[in-house]
């Protein structure tokens, strides 16, 4: 089936098949279904008058298709934790050639498989958000800014360079458990803890 990758940064679609319509000033997807992240989902897409295209997309989703995704970042590792399935939806706006992508889940049906306080069962819900943006690239090399947030246990933000052919490379970031997320460091990573509540049993 067709394969298709709409940004370096987005899910690979697999199986991708559905109907688009041309009209003078507009395309719209119509009916779109695909394979991603180790589930089905449909799509749906259109341009609009201010000249972005955006597409919607929701479906199952399993733990080991997370795992095979590098270009979610912070969520791929965490996959590697996880077991079951669960439903997502993903929102793609593209304008001028800058993207802007967001993820959802309530993350219902999946295990995580980490210690206290991020241990879940599967039937338990927590909410999962992640939210990319393009950044200006001063060197032509694509930037791109994702934040992330686990209910409100975990909570990320980095900056990233996205050279062709290669792993990202992280430029900066911050990361807090359970506190307050610090502010980007100019270089490198920066992390606050509360572990008060930790088990590392």
């Amino acid at each position: 089936g067709n394969e298709l990758r709409i940004t370096p940064t987005t899910p690979l679609l697999t199986q991708a098949r559905g109907r688009i319509d041309f009209a003078q000033k507009s395309v719209q997807l119509r009916g779109g279904q695909a394979r991603a992240l180790g589930g089905d989902i449909s799509i749906e897409g259109a341009s609009h008058p201010d000249g972005s295209l955006r597409f919607s997309a929701q479906g199952q989703v399993s733990a080991e298709g997370l795992r095979g995704a590098p270009e979610l970042g912070l969520t791929q590792r965490l996959a590697q934790q996880m077991s079951g399935q669960t439903p997502m939806r993903l929102e793609l706006a593209v304008l001028k050639q800058q993207t802007e992508l967001s993820i959802s889940s309530s993350l219902q049906g999946l295990a995580l498989d980490l210690p206290a306080p991020l241990r879940k069962p599967a039937d338990d819900s927590l909410p999962l958000r992640i939210a990319v943006r393009a950044l200006p690239a001063p060197n032509g090399t694509p930037r791109e800014e994702l934040r992330l947030e686990l209910g409100t246990l975990l909570q990320a933000q980095y900056q990233r360079e996205l050279p062709e052919g290669a792993e990202p490379r992280v430029l900066r970031g911050a990361l807090a458990l359970l506190d307050k997320l610090p502010d980007l460091p100019a270089q490198g990573v920066i992390a606050r803890a509360q572990l008060g509540t930790l088990n590392l049993d």
